[in-house]
This record gives structure tokens, C-alpha cells and sequence, in this order.
């Protein structure tokens, strides 16, 4: 489903966003060629758009980003979505509509075919035999259109089982679980970073964990 979640950006010259935004925006953002490129308009067409509002620098529901682009780092503590991959179950359902001629904003291809022209991109698909994803070579984007064409007629369900993992080399990317001491880890991994926390912002941080305890 998705909600709310606490995005931050620090740019490339140290200003420091706080934003509160659809947990939808943040993988739209990343998984772009313009987002490896680390694009400034992009960034701060990012920042500006797809706000909810101005927010601390805490955690709000559905957890928080850090997008560092001073430090080249990416934090992350949320449950909503994998960091730089894009599915293939994305790209059958764009796929899908425009066969069927449904009205959809068909954001996956043109970012995917950019991320496979400039070589950003690699491919996995999923083994049976094995039972896990395994890497492969990266198929022409035109030869993916007709396989899952191909798939969608023959309802085969494997043809779902394909993830493309994005290039994320130029940041040092760190996922934390969604646990207590992970939590505080992230706070005190920002504060090694140098973005600034008050003591009303460490409360929030704290007071954002005793929500999981109430969980346990």
C-alpha cells in the first residue's frame, strides 16, 4: 500500500531537505539514469516535487532515506521497497496496458532503456533449479517486449521472476532492518556524516522505536 515516509537530501554544496513524501516517489527517484548520474536539476526537481511537507529529521511512518550526495551515501531504514531494482513484473504490466491499449503513465521502459543504453543496469533471472535469482547476460530491450508478449499470451508465471539491479557503485548503500538498535545505529550514522540532529529530533528518533516495542 505505501504512505508517508521522511525523505532527506543533502546536496552536493551541504544543504540539508527534510521532506515528508509517498513512499511511491523514492523509487522513481533512484532508479533513474539521472539519479546514477547524480543530475542537480533532477535532485532538486526530486526535493520539489512530490512533497507532503517540511518534517524533522526523524523517522515518520513508513520509516526514512538519506539521500547523502556530499558523502555519496544512501541510508535506508523502510520495508516499502528494494533499493536500485527495477522488476519485470513492472515492465508486463506496462507492457500489458499499452497491448491493451489502457491509459498508463508508462514510467519503466524509457528509464530502463536508458539504464541499459549507457550499460548501468545487469539482469537476473529467476532458476528454478537453484530456487533463487541468478545473474545473467543482459537481454536487448526489444527482445524483452517480445518475450513477455510471448509470456502474457501463455500466462507463464515465471516470465514475473526477472529483476534488473541498478548500478549504484558511485554511493556507499546501506540498508538497515527495521529493528530498535538498527535504528539507532542509522541516527548515529547520520551524525558520522554530519548532518545535524537536535535534541528534540534524538527524541523522535527514540519515540519512533518505542513504536515497535508496543509491536512486539
Amino acid at each position: 500500500m505505501g504512505g508517508p515516509i521522511t525523505i532527506t537530501v543533502r546536496t552536493k554544496d551541504g544543504t540539508i531537505y527534510n521532506k515528508e513524501k509517498s513512499t511511491r516517489a523514492f523509487p522513481l527517484f533512484i532508479n533513474n539514469l539521472k539519479f546514477v548520474q547524480q543530475d542537480p536539476d533532477y535532485i532538486q526537481e526530486f526535493i520539489d516535487g512530490y512533497s507532503l511537507g517540511d518534517v524533522s529529521f526523524s523517522p515518520s511512518s513508513y520509516g526514512i532515506v538519506i539521500f547523502d550526495f556530499m558523502t555519496n551515501h544512501l541510508l535506508s531504514m523502510q520495508g516499502y521497497s528494494s533499493i536500485g531494482k527495477i522488476y519485470g513484473s513492472e515492465i508486463d504490466i506496462e507492457i500489458l496496458n499499452k497491448l491493451q491499449q489502457f491509459k498508463s503513465n508508462l514510467n519503466t521502459l524509457p528509464r530502463l532503456k536508458e539504464l541499459i543504453k549507457h550499460n548501468k543496469i545487469t539482469e537476473q533471472i529467476y532458476d528454478t533449479s537453484l530456487n533463487k535469482m541468478v545473474p545473467v547476460k543482459l537481454t536487448p530491450l526489444q527482445d524483452i517486449t517480445e518475450q513477455i508478449r510471448q509470456r502474457l499470451s501463455t500466462r507463464d508465471i515465471y516470465g514475473y521472476m526477472r529483476e534488473y539491479a541498478i548500478d549504484l557503485s558511485s554511493m556507499t548503500v546501506i540498508n538497515y532492518k527495521e529493528e530498535k538498535e538498527n535504528l539507532i545505529k542509522l541516527m548515529n550514522k547520520s551524525i558520522e556524516l554530519g548532518f545535524p540532529v537536535t535534541e528534540q529530533e534524538k527524541q523522535e528518533w527514540i519515540d519512533f522505536g518505542k513504536d515497535w516495542e508496543d509491536e512486539d
